[in-house]
């Protein structure tokens, strides 16, 4: 006799095709209009080495952007990478244009853990204000850490908190005046008190360490402002400024965000927030603060913000400004 509860399974498998690409074109209030076009070549060859490649054009830059990957020795796990790219951007008082490559080695343990540590050889030419144009050529041994955790009680409530840490080392190749080393590190937690009310929280905390924070390189610099930073403030506007009251960037930044979201239905959420946040070089620097109301829209690749902002401090403080971000899962 046959047991009980016996099931046959077929599987089907369909080879996937070498070569795929990937159309998109959307709106954020920190970058405009934008439109992205990628191509993908997977299995180069019989070792498994992988080819990505992205261009991205919006209303305050372009970027081009190259990959290969060397499975070492798992493709989706543990790789080298070889990264090139050039991104030109161009926002308040600055205008930066950058050419660089590297190679890392770089691990990723599903969606709750990754790092990578490499070298990058970077090129950028620059201009701050009205300022002559600044050229320098440097190398930047770097390293970068992000983790997700989840946390889930017995009344079917959970928190998640992520946190990541960045560090590189800069020094130029052709000039002997440059060398900095740059620290940022952050965390975020969403708490969920009952199935209906939950907390979010945010800190970013960032320093440049160098004997001459004007020799580094423009696109190294912190800046504030935006919807990943502090809402109500147009993006990368709250810096320190030179004479003429042209944008500078920090040498050391803080950001902290506090909100209260409300479950209206099962994927959306009515918020309430207030950030502040400063990019500085003198510690007496004051904080720059904006507050808001928004929603949320949960979705399986992350979560869909609208937010409508205005600062509370500072002499915008009569502005309104509309933030759209989409923040992904690790």
């Amino acid at each position: 006799t046959e047991p009980p509860n016996r099931a046959i399974v077929t599987v089907s498998l369909t080879e996937k095709a070498k070569d795929q690409f990937t159309t998109g074109i959307g709106y954020g209030t920190d970058t405009g209009a934008r439109a992205k076009l990628g191509w993908t070549r997977s299995r180069v060859n019989d070792r498994g080495d992988d080819i990505y490649s992205n261009i991205q054009v919006s209303q305050i830059g372009q970027e081009v952007t190259f990959q290969y990957h060397i499975p070492w020795p798992h493709p989706l796990k543990r790789y080298l990478s070889w990264d090139t790219g050039w991104k030109h951007e161009e926002t308040t008082d600055r205008e930066s244009t950058l050419l660089s490559t590297g190679l890392s080695l770089k691990r990723i343990e599903q969606q709750h853990w990754q790092y990578s540590v490499g070298v990058n050889l970077e090129h950028e030419n620059y201009q701050q204000g009205d300022n002559p144009d600044e050229t320098i050529t440097y190398a930047l041994p770097n390293f970068h850490y992000i983790r997700r955790q989840l946390f889930t009680r017995p009344d079917a409530t959970e928190s998640t908190l992520k946190y990541w840490f960045d560090t590189s080392l800069g020094f130029s190749l052709l000039e002997d005046h440059t060398l900095f080393w740059s620290v940022l590190g952050g965390a975020s937690l969403v708490h969920e008190l009952n199935h209906t009310h939950s907390l979010a929280t945010r800190v970013e905390l960032g320093a440049i360490m160098t004997g001459d924070f004007y020799a580094v390189p423009l696109s190294k610099r912190f800046y504030v402002g935006g919807d990943q930073t502090v809402r109500g403030f147009r993006y990368n506007t709250l810096a320190p400024e030179d004479e003429d009251g042209e944008l500078v960037g920090g040498q050391f930044m803080n950001v902290f965000s506090l909100e209260y979201r409300y479950r209206l239905t099962e994927n959306w959420q009515a918020a309430t927030f207030v950030d502040t946040g400063r990019s500085y070089i003198s510690s007496h620097a004051p904080f720059h603060s904006g507050a808001g109301i928004g929603v949320r829209w949960m979705l399986p690749v992350g979560t869909f913000s609208f937010d409508i902002a205005k600062p509370i401090t500072g002499e915008d403080d009569s502005s309104i400004r509309f933030h759209l971000y989409l923040g992904m899962v690790l």
